[in-house]
Order: structure tokens, then C-alpha cells, then sequence
């Protein structure tokens, strides 16, 4: 029994998960609406685009890096879709996939200049954040492109309370989660977060290891900028990400990802991610003032990394008191 107690309690994002009821019940005995239906659907509606991004951003952050730019790229995308397809007469979905594709260059330039020419990745993500906000400003003329037919449905058709972005989100965060937790693509990003040396004497190529983790992440933000014009009808505005990297790294501080690379799960990354929204949502229906969250979030951050540190601790106690009963 304590050999369980100790697996369930150090796992990463376990605090998150107990904060996260604690966070819904509170908000539900206090506006006794939180936990309606409508309500409920309405939070699960907005949860995808912030979820995919932080997928990526977990993955990063577990191989010790940082993308600052997911933002500003999750505004690029959908500019470069609508672009292609309004002024370039492409197919849609031949759009997509290049807008995608344009994503992923932007990860491979971060990755690049962080792994090769030694550039911190904050300092490289930071520059990147600018320039791909310029980029949104140019593309669109300082003006949205106007909507064309594009293929809502697959990505957000409402199945009810399960809008298809949602099972979007979902499918990525299983695949990621067998690709992270039960391959050696999986261990070769922990090992290259937690222990690079001994990653390099093991033979792993942590080089290409970090660069597919950029890639990933930019590719993540800018699918979650491409779900969300989908959901707005297909507007695109040049504000699209707007301090969206700092609610990314919330979410995964929140849900358990480690700061210094090595550790993070994505079950941690999904309750980090209702967390927020969760808090969001409920701000708004109990009519507290919008500033309040961000005050509410940078305190769950500090008490997530106390939290999370003393689950830590806790679980190393129940250990060694196993062993003694051994």
C-alpha cells in the first residue's frame, strides 16, 4: 500500500489534480452554477487551445528549454492559413499543413540557435516573440483577412457538450503521453532534461532530441492558433496569443513540470490546463474583477511549486519508511 501511496503521490501533477477539485467545488458552493452543464460545456469549449500549446510547452520545459514565442506563433498560423487560402487560391487543407509546416521552421530556428550557436533559449524565444508579432502585423495589413470556406467541422464541430476541438486536444495528449511515458523517444527527453551529460555518455543524440522538442512545441502553438480562428468563425485578428506564453508556462508550472528540465507528465499538463481555465471561467461568473486572475494564477504558481515540492518530500518519507518495514 505504501509502495502505491508513494507512486500516486510523486507523480507529477498530482497536486494540480487535488487543487483542481478543490478549485471546482469552491466555485460551484459559491455561484451554485459552476458545475452545470452549460457551464461545463462552455469551459471545455475554450480548454483545447490553451491545452494543445502547453502540450508543447511541457515537452520543452521537460527537456529544459523554454519557447517564449508560442504566443506570438499561435497568432502566425492562422495569418499564414488565411493568407494562403484567401489571397493564395490554395486548398484549405493544403494551407493548414503549411501554416503548420511554417510553424515548425520557427521551432527548428529556435532550436537551432539554442543547441548550436549556444544562445539561451529565452533570450532566442524573446527575439522570436517580436518577430513573429511583426510578422501577424505584416500579413494581415494591420487588418483581419477575411473569413473564407474553410473545413470547420473537423476540428470544431459540436458533438454537444464535446466540441471536436476538445477531442482534438485529448487524441494529442494520449499520443504524446505514450510517446513520452512508455518509449525511448520519451526517456531520451527526460534523460537529455534531467541529466545531459549522462545523456551524452549514454549515447543519446540530445541535440536532435531538443530540436524535435522546438519543433514540436512552435507546431502545437500554432495548431491551437488554428483551432481557435476555427472557432471564432474564421477571423483572425493580429492580437490572436497575446500573453498566451505566460498562461502556457502557468498551466505547466501548475500541473507539475519542473523549472530545471527532468520532470513533468501530461496528466499534469491537463489539470494545469483546466486549472486555469477553471479559475478563469469562475472569476467571470462570480463577477470578480478580469485583473484579479492574474493575480489568483501568479499565486497558484507559487503555491504549485510549494505544493508540488512537499508531495515530493512526503512521497520520499513514505519510501524510506517502507524500506524500514522491509
Amino acid at each position: 500500500m505504501s509502495r502505491v501511496l508513494k507512486a500516486v503521490i510523486g507523480t507529477p501533477g498530482v497536486s494540480a489534480l487535488i487543487v483542481l477539485i478543490i478549485i471546482l467545488a469552491t466555485f460551484h458552493l459559491y455561484t451554485g452554477i459552476f458545475l452545470r452543464p452549460r457551464n461545463i460545456e462552455l469551459i471545455l469549449g475554450i480548454v483545447p487551445e490553451l491545452g494543445v500549446v502547453v502540450l508543447g510547452v511541457v515537452i520543452l520545459m521537460i527537456a529544459r528549454e523554454f519557447d517564449l514565442s508560442v504566443g506570438s506563433v499561435f497568432g502566425l498560423a492562422p495569418m499564414i492559413m488565411n493568407a494562403l487560402y484567401t489571397s493564395g487560391g490554395l486548398h484549405p487543407w493544403l494551407a493548414i499543413v503549411l501554416a503548420l509546416a511554417a510553424c515548425a521552421l520557427v521551432g527548428l530556428f529556435n532550436g537551432a540557435m539554442t543547441v548550436y550557436r549556444r544562445i539561451p533559449s529565452f533570450i532566442v524565444t524573446l527575439g522570436m516573440l517580436f518577430m513573429a508579432r511583426s510578422m501577424v502585423i505584416v500579413l494581415t495589413g494591420k487588418r483581419p483577412p477575411r473569413p473564407d470556406t474553410v473545413p470547420y467541422d473537423v476540428f470544431v464541430y459540436d458533438f454537444g457538450m464535446f466540441p471536436a476541438s476538445l477531442l482534438w486536444f485529448l487524441g494529442l495528449a494520449l499520443v504524446l503521453g505514450i510517446i513520452l511515458h512508455r518509449t525511448n523517444v520519451g526517456n531520451w527527453i527526460y534523460a537529455t532534461g534531467g541529466h545531459t551529460e549522462a545523456a551524452k555518455d549514454m549515447g543519446i543524440r540530445w541535440r536532435r532530441v531538443k530540436l524535435g522538442c522546438f519543433m514540436l512545441c512552435s507546431t502545437l502553438a500554432g495548431f491551437g492558433g488554428i483551432l481557435q480562428t476555427f472557432r471564432v468563425g474564421g477571423s483572425v485578428m493580429p492580437t490572436y496569443g497575446t500573453g498566451l506564453e505566460l498562461e502556457a508556462i502557468a498551466a505547466a508550472v501548475i500541473g507539475g513540470t519542473s523549472l530545471f528540465g527532468g520532470a513533468g507528465s501530461v496528466i499534469g499538463a491537463l489539470a494545469g490546463v483546466f486549472l486555469v481555465r477553471s479559475i478563469d471561467n469562475g472569476f467571470i461568473i462570480a463577477r470578480v474583477d478580469v485583473e484579479f486572475f492574474r493575480m489568483a494564477l501568479g499565486a497558484l504558481i507559487i503555491a504549485a511549486v510549494i505544493f508540488n515540492t512537499d508531495l515530493q518530500r512526503f512521497a520520499s518519507r513514505i519510501r524510506v519508511k517502507g524500506k524500514e518495514e522491509d
